[in-house]
């Protein structure tokens, strides 16, 4: 659906490098059609660049796992993970300024995430506040 509807607007895309699952390049020239596009507005797609997919893929979180995130906001590698994990499990999501805090729980409402449980909070004190 995503790829259906960036063609429609003729924003060219290919598939990146072999080691990012799911990972699509577009070209710089199109890249300020792309953060307007209907894929990016509905949810469809994530924008990130490829080196920051790299945490995720390294720690390659399983399904039912427990994760903890720190600096969490604004969410990329939080949905990352979470697609990993096929929604199944647990991440703590810890950000601890505020309109950052905001930008990550929309976020993953608009990636459709369920798993994360998010806290306004500075790391140093998580473990106090989360199991």
């Amino acid at each position: 659906m995503a790829l259906a509807a960036l063609a429609e607007e003729g924003i060219p895309c290919r598939p990146a490098p072999a080691v990012f699952p799911d990972a699509w390049v577009v070209p710089a020239a199109a890249r300020a059609a792309l953060t307007r596009s209907r894929a990016v507005r509905e949810g469809w797609i994530y924008l990130q660049n490829l080196s920051s997919m790299l945490p995720p893929l390294v720690l390659a979180p399983r399904p039912g796992e427990e994760v903890l995130d720190l600096c969490a906001a604004p969410g990329s590698k939080t949905t990352q993970m979470a697609v990993l994990m096929r929604n199944q499990g647990r991440i703590a999501a810890v950000e601890a300024v505020r309109a950052r805090y905001h930008r990550l729980r929309a976020n993953l409402e608009r990636q459709g995430v369920t798993i994360v449980q998010t806290y306004l909070a500075d790391g140093r004190g998580v473990g106090r506040r989360t199991p």
